[in-house]
């Protein structure tokens, strides 16, 4: 279980945006896109949804709300469904913190369709991950450059990176405040979720 789940959250950070109804085949997601086999994977267990118009639009920002809903379908295969009033997102929000995958201090419900940084990311991760023994965790965490044990989150980075569910970059940075951008972290200048 926890290797699907490792999977499917690893495909999750290489993607883009999700929204309104199911299909597999987007018109802007071709089969020689580098990511479409983990969308046609995503899709296919219900993780992701396409838009009503046919497209996927991976180079959106990934937001909060859709990044929670990723993770708790990846996490337990359980679909929340979206909420009938007030955010979308809000089914799948509230049944996240009954898991304690974040409190609402880490983020709150205001900020669902903000863009989500790379560390909360590693702390809804890290919270799916549970309780597991992190081998070599100084080492680890030294080896990322931008990351002290004054980090916030630093824990739940190193965790997820210690996983391979997140990586760093090539010049060995997390970039803990980037958000994930066109398949790849990128820095929008947007508000993060927070």
């Amino acid at each position: 279980m926890k290797k699907i789940i490792v999977t499917v959250l690893a495909a999750a950070m290489a993607l883009g945006s999700v929204a309104a109804v199911y299909g597999a085949e987007y018109t802007d997601v071709k089969p020689g896109n580098w990511a479409n086999e983990a969308i046609s994977t995503m899709s296919d267990k219900a993780i992701v949804k396409g838009y009503p118009d046919g497209t996927f639009k991976p180079q959106n920002t990934i937001a909060c709300g859709e990044f929670i809903k990723m993770a708790l379908i990846a996490a337990t295969g359980e679909d929340a469904g979206n909420a009938e009033s007030g955010n979308w997102a809000l089914n799948y929000y509230n049944s996240a913190l009954d898991r304690k995958y974040f409190t609402e201090y880490d983020i709150g419900k205001s900020t669902l369709n903000s863009p989500i940084t790379r560390a909360k990311m590693a702390l809804i991760v890290s919270a799916i991950l549970g309780d597991v023994k992190i081998q070599d965790y100084d080492e680890i965490q030294q080896g990322i450059t931008d990351i002290t044990y004054k980090t916030k989150y630093e824990y739940d980075i190193t965790k997820s990176y210690a996983s391979g569910i997140l990586t760093g970059y090539t010049d060995k940075a997390f970039k803990p405040n980037k958000t994930l951008f066109k398949g790849r972290s990128g820095n929008r200048n947007l508000p993060a979720c927070g």
